[in-house]
């Protein structure tokens, strides 16, 4: 019986829970600049006031950790279910065929930033906890929905709440992964590689180049400036005609070079097109002054998926393989810098990493 009657109180709501989703990925909650009450940003700030707002307005208990994270509960008892989400999202980058911030409905399907990480899973939980409430099924504990602000940079979103907050869930999940159940997660590091380098005078040569928003993220476009005279210039143009995604500008004192790939999750580089990666596959046609010193190491790590260029690769059977994304590339002033978002197995150590990490990267010169 309650079955049927959860099953058709869902259906009467299907349209009001779609109505909230939209008005929370409406939020453009990517982290910016902190201000009072909002140490990630404004988008995050108002994703959070849109959070307490259903909180209340369905008659949950709110509350609000300096808006690091908050809760909303229900029910009584002293042991709490605990149900971990998040309302951040990274940067929505490139490519969109429709807005990433209005949440719009096409052939059954929702599509924005965030619609299947958190913003939609945050929602389905929310309702799902209304629904018991609103039909008041017996609860033999409280069911806390905790949300952060920060999950998709350092995890300072739970830090604070678990330091605020003396209470601790006898168990729990989160509704942010694949479906039916992750039992293990890879430790996550992020690995930040720079060497400083001296400009050569000769040219062409690399002026500045940048490409990535964020580690976790495969970058979609990436970009550098060619000094060059003005015959080197039409040199450049004819040797990088006809690549893939590429497209070369003339500049004054130089020329631009863009290229573009394909966004993916960090965690999966495999499913994306790294910028990067096909920016350097592109300048090492060039022959530049800049490939010994430090264009060479970095176009290797940008095409490495499995950590092996940085000496880390490893995999186990409970967790599978090593995954390695250069996420963030920059050159500029004489030095280079990157940032490489490694997954790696559970049976595996940091230290263990670190120490091949270095083995690997110290002869090229980098830290």
């Amino acid at each position: 019986m309650a079955r049927e009657e959860i099953r058709r109180w869902i259906e009467e709501h299907t349209e009001e829970m779609l109505a909230d989703l939209r008005l929370l990925l409406q939020c453009e909650s990517v982290k910016s600049e902190p201000l009072p009450l909002a140490p990630f940003g404004k988008g995050v700030r108002q994703a959070f006031d849109r959070m307490l707002e259903f909180g209340e307005r369905y008659g949950f208990r709110t509350r609000d950790y300096d808006g690091y994270a908050l809760h909303l509960e229900l029910g009584e008892g002293e042991e709490i279910v605990g149900v971990l989400s998040h309302v951040d999202v990274v940067p929505p980058g490139n490519g969109w065929s429709v807005p990433p911030f209005e949440g719009v409905v096409q052939d059954g399907y929702v599509y924005a930033r965030g619609a299947q990480d958190d913003k939609g899973p945050t929602i389905a939980v929310l309702y799902a906890a209304r629904a018991l409430r609103e039909l008041g099924l017996p609860l033999r504990k409280r069911i806390r929905l905790i949300v952060g602000g920060d999950e998709e940079s350092g995890w300072d979103c739970m830090r604070h709440y678990f330091q605020h907050e003396p209470e601790r869930p006898c168990c729990g999940f989160t509704p942010d992964g694949d479906w039916p159940l992750i039992y293990a997660e890879k430790g996550i590091v992020n690995l930040y590689l720079q060497k400083d380098v001296e400009c050569p005078d000769a040219l062409p040569r690399v002026e500045w180049a940048r490409g990535g928003e964020r580690a976790n993220m495969v970058p979609d476009r990436a970009e550098a400036f060619l000094r060059a005279t003005e015959e080197q210039v039409g040199a450049i143009q004819d040797a990088l005609a006809g690549l893939e995604d590429l497209v070369t500008t003339a500049e004054p004192g130089g020329v631009l070079v863009t290229a573009r790939g394909r966004s993916a999750h960090g965690s999966s580089p495999q499913e994306g097109v790294n910028a990067v990666a096909r920016l350097l596959n592109a300048l090492e046609r060039l022959q530049l002054p800049d490939e010994p010193l430090w264009l060479g190491t970095m176009r290797l790590w940008a095409n490495s998926l499995d950590g092996g260029a940085l000496g880390i690769a490893h995999s186990d059977e409970v967790s599978g393989a090593t995954t390695t994304n250069l996420g963030v590339f920059r050159y500029e002033g004489g030095r280079a810098q990157c940032t490489v978002n490694v997954r790696y197995p559970v049976t595996w150590s940091l230290d263990s990493l670190l120490s091949q990490l270095r083995a690997a990267i110290e002869p090229h010169g980098f830290s």
